[in-house]
């Protein structure tokens, strides 16, 4: 079973790195990654899906995002077959909760998101 956090995401950019830090009341955890804010996300989410058996609950963990790394704290809702148009922040909290998976959940949606639109 997968429980979904409810803790405390500290979010701290420094030029080109991005820290992230997760706390509630039985897990203490924190990344940092140069360039990418995905990077951290994702980073920061295998330690707590392979470690506390845990999701964060964040448009970035959403399997109906994209997942891409970029130099910003965007991404966008994707729909199969459809160009991504509406933009949100992957560290925004989502009440999409059903929509919430894991990283390798996430990068398998949007492989199939790719070739769904033909590329």
């Amino acid at each position: 079973k997968v429980f979904i956090t409810d803790g405390l995401l500290k979010i701290i950019s420094e030029g080109q790195n991005t820290h992230l830090t997760y706390t509630d009341s039985g897990i203490s955890e924190s990344v940092s990654y140069s360039h990418h804010p995905m990077g951290a996300l994702d980073e920061l989410r295998n330690l707590l899906e392979n470690k506390h058996n845990s999701i964060l609950n964040c448009n970035g963990c959403r399997v109906d995002t994209s997942h891409k790394y970029s130099g910003g704290y965007g991404t966008y809702i994707i729909q199969y077959g459809k160009q991504a148009s509406e933009s949100v922040s992957i560290f925004d909290p989502t009440k999409e909760i059903s929509k919430l998976g894991t990283l390798k959940e996430h990068k398998v949606a949007y492989k199939t998101w790719l070739d769904s639109l033909g590329k």
